[in-house]
């Protein structure tokens, strides 16, 4: 039987979380699981955007800023596992608020409008990652909302400069 040593990863994530006080624990606990509620808000957008979007070249960085979410979603459940975090959502669902601006999107009139409803949907995943980064964290959680935030900002950044808007 296997032990756990400061040179595995469980090992290591041992190490960080008792330099981690136990508020702060289940605080990135409903951090990562509201993260993971927004996901699937992101996801339940990009697929409508996707389907409504007419250009090809939007079409396809839609698909791959979506495959960007997916990944998010992948990390965080990861992520709340090795924390022994509870996952609080059994399945990725849509809120009313995500419900809310996926019918938005049903109903604007081309690239240029699904892009300005694109930019506010992003401007939500920065601030919930920028959130995320600003929390002292071990380096799990640290390394998901620094690429996440990453992520966002190239998303945003796309976007903003498909409409001839500061990218910042």
């Amino acid at each position: 039987m296997a032990t756990k040593d400061s040179t595995t990863q469980s090992g290591k994530m041992e190490k960080a979380l008792e330099r981690v006080p136990q508020e702060t624990e289940a605080f990135l606990e409903l951090l990562l699981n509201q993260a993971l509620e927004a996901e699937g808000n992101f996801l339940a957008l990009y697929e409508v955007a996707i389907r409504k979007a007419e250009a090809a070249e939007v079409k396809e960085k839609l698909e791959a800023f979506r495959d960007d979410h997916e990944r998010h979603v992948q990390e965080i459940r990861g992520t709340l596992d090795q924390l022994g975090g509870a996952l609080l959502l059994s399945a990725l669902e849509t809120t009313p608020f995500g419900e809310a601006v996926a019918q938005r999107l049903e109903n604007v009139e081309g690239d240029e409008e699904l892009l300005a409803e694109f930019l506010a949907s992003e401007e939500l995943s920065r601030s919930l990652y920028a959130s995320l980064a600003s929390t002292p964290a071990p380096e799990p959680v640290a390394r998901i909302a620094q690429r996440g935030l990453a992520d966002e900002e190239r998303h945003y950044a796309w976007a903003a400069g498909k409409l001839g808007l500061p990218k910042a």
